[in-house]
């Protein structure tokens, strides 16, 4: 994913490893970041993933269904659907962007979301 701001590449393969490009580099040295999602650090890995061994595609659920139950009686969550929702409309402009070979903003699937009976998007952030 391109934007304003840098570049965002996940690549299935190697799902424990993001790559980050930051627009704000210097123009000489802009380049691609690795961020290791099996490094301590990682709020997942941290307490049970050695380095090398990262989290697989059902570790994953685990760890969904862990904060589920540890929130469960606060009844705030964090991600909430309004997150959801805006993470959907930025892969929907993803994918229209592809198939249509244009630029699409988000704005513009977020538009036609807006026109949707029954869907309210929340603007707050």
């Amino acid at each position: 994913m391109n934007g304003t701001k840098g570049t965002l590449v996940f690549d299935y393969p190697r799902m424990n490893e993001l790559l980050y490009g930051d627009a704000g580099d210097d123009p000489g040295l802009y380049g691609m970041r690795r961020i290791r999602a099996e490094h301590p650090s990682h709020p997942y890995a941290g307490q049970g993933w050695p380095i090398g061994q990262g989290i697989g595609y059902g570790e994953t659920f685990v760890n969904q269904a862990a904060e589920l139950v540890r929130d469960w009686s606060g009844g705030s969550w964090t991600p909430s659907f309004a997150d959801g929702l805006a993470v959907q409309a930025v892969c929907d402009a993803m994918e229209l962007s592809a198939a249509e070979r244009r630029w699409v903003s988000v704005a513009e699937i977020t538009k036609s979301l807006d026109r949707s009976p029954g869907i309210q998007i929340e603007r707050s952030r």
